[in-house]
């Protein structure tokens, strides 16, 4: 497969690997229409999309970074933001994963959009399984987006996950 190049530095298009979260993103999402509309996006297939399972997803996540030709940017969304803190955490080095996504590795940012409060208060006792949330910084630089009428996170709660992460 040809790649595309970054004409600013001669290396290949960053892949834009999408990351849902609960129940999948619909027909009008915006991860849907940037998968339509960018040649270089594609959804993880996480499956459990009604009944996700943190080790599953993270397991899922992990192969479709590293099937991935290039560099890799995650757009997740939800609880995808907690998938992507998790494979961030197994992957650092010394966990049972051992390699870790070392500066330079293969993900090169994430945008972090809307993740839910899976500790304190829950609005969906699922979201509880990825539960408690990474204290690490993210290996990458990170933006994290939020909502002053997200019903699933305070902004309070969303300043200190982007502090707790280094987004």
């Amino acid at each position: 497969m040809a790649h595309e190049i970054n004409t600013l530095n001669d290396s290949p298009a960053p892949v834009i690997l999408t990351v849902p979260g609960l129940c999948n993103s619909g027909p009008g999402h915006w991860q849907t229409l940037w998968e339509a509309q960018l040649p270089h996006c594609r959804r993880v297939d996480l499956g459990l999309w009604e009944d996700p399972h943190r080790n599953t997803w993270v397991n899922k996540l992990n192969l479709a970074i590293q099937r991935a030709e290039g560099p890799v940017v995650l757009a997740a969304h939800s609880l995808g933001c907690l998938a992507v803190a998790w494979w961030a955490e197994y992957e650092q080095p010394g966990s049972s994963w051992g390699s870790g996504p070392v500066e330079g590795g293969k993900v090169i940012g994430a945008l972090l959009v809307a993740p839910p409060d899976v500790e304190e208060r829950p609005l969906d006792r699922r979201l509880t399984r990825f539960a408690p949330v990474p204290e690490a910084a993210l290996p990458f630089p990170s933006v994290l987006v939020a909502s002053r009428n997200d019903p699933y996170l305070t902004m309070a709660q969303a300043r200190g996950l982007a502090r707790r992460w280094g987004s």
